[in-house]
């Protein structure tokens, strides 16, 4: 067996949290691999310094934590006869022996006692919004879950694939396999290994261009005073910065102008074609506090 387990059935949340910050969990492999949609490279190697302070779960994460049994039910009831499910590796963190900064915890188990009750397969739950439900058609799946999945595979060496199901925007059940597949996972223990010895010597990547590295450096420095002399390297920064700002300038008058031609030959069509483009000009009827003065009137171009 290439794991061990830690108990955490009588973990607190803050106990929970340390135990989690001293390993990689699956939740944190997009972020490694800049591939998630809540946190960064740079967000999460504050977070296992312990240099952010603990956020409360939103109301989505709230809700996806309700439904999440449910969820699960659904799943096993999905998968036809035969198939039962153990949620009580929801008590228990792995933690890998090859891997040993990776570590998952897991929603469930399923197996089929009709087929063969030895294999098991891993389970993840998902809540998702209606926005999100494009990612999940055709047995597809967002790729930070996939990551997750093949995280959890890692450690968890005896599971040869995982059912992964959402429920999205409240009343839509998907769901998908994801098979082992060991390059990827190796491709993804590299980057992590990578990620993980930066963070014991210290380190943090540099921030990206992302508002929740904004968000955390203005929460880190919330008062600008007095003056600074700063490294020499920095005066290129600063140049890509002001370049950077020109060109988007630039680039929004561009944006203006072409829209403007594209109104004045829509003129009262809402809907113009050319050639394999469909240029749409879209009018809000809404009242005016309910939306934006940049989405009052515009124009979207589809290619």
């Amino acid at each position: 067996m290439g794991y061990t387990e830690i108990d955490i059935s009588g973990m607190t949340r803050e106990q929970w949290l340390a135990e989690r910050r001293k390993h990689i969990g699956g939740s944190d492999a997009a972020a490694v691999m800049g591939m998630s949609a809540w946190t960064s490279p740079y967000a999460l190697a504050l977070d296992k310094l312990g240099a952010l302070q603990d956020q409360p779960a939103g109301e989505a994460a709230l809700w996806g934590t309700k439904l999440e049994h449910v969820v699960a039910e659904h799943a096993v009831e999905q998968q036809g006869p035969g198939w039962s499910a153990d949620f009580s590796c929801k008590d228990r963190m792995y933690v890998s022996t090859k891997y040993p900064w990776a570590a998952v915890n897991l929603d469930g188990i399923f197996c089929n006692y009709v087929v063969d009750a030895s294999v098991q397969v891993g389970y993840e739950g998902k809540t998702a919004s209606e926005y999100k439900l494009e990612e999940w058609e055709d047995g597809g799946i967002p790729i930070a879950y996939r990551l997750q999945v093949l995280h959890a595979m890692a450690v968890r060496d005896d599971l040869p694939r995982f059912l992964v199901s959402a429920l999205v925007g409240g009343n839509k059940y998907r769901q998908a396999w994801v098979e082992r597949d060991e390059a990827a996972i190796e491709k993804l223990m590299e980057h992590e290994r990578i990620f993980w010895e930066m963070v014991q010597r210290g380190e943090v990547p540099a921030p990206s261009g992302s508002d929740i590295d904004k968000d955390i450096l203005i929460g880190l420095h919330p008062t600008a005073e007095g003056e600074l002399a700063l490294a020499d390297d920095l005066l290129m920064v600063a140049e890509e910065y002001e370049a950077a700002k020109q060109e988007a300038k630039a680039a929004e008058d561009r944006k203006k102008e072409a829209g403007n031609q594209l109104r004045l030959a829509l003129g009262d069509a809402k809907i113009g074609r050319v050639g394999p483009a469909t240029i749409t000009r879209i009018v809000s009827v809404v009242p005016e506090h309910m939306v934006k003065e940049s989405h009052r009137d515009y124009i979207n171009v589809r290619l």
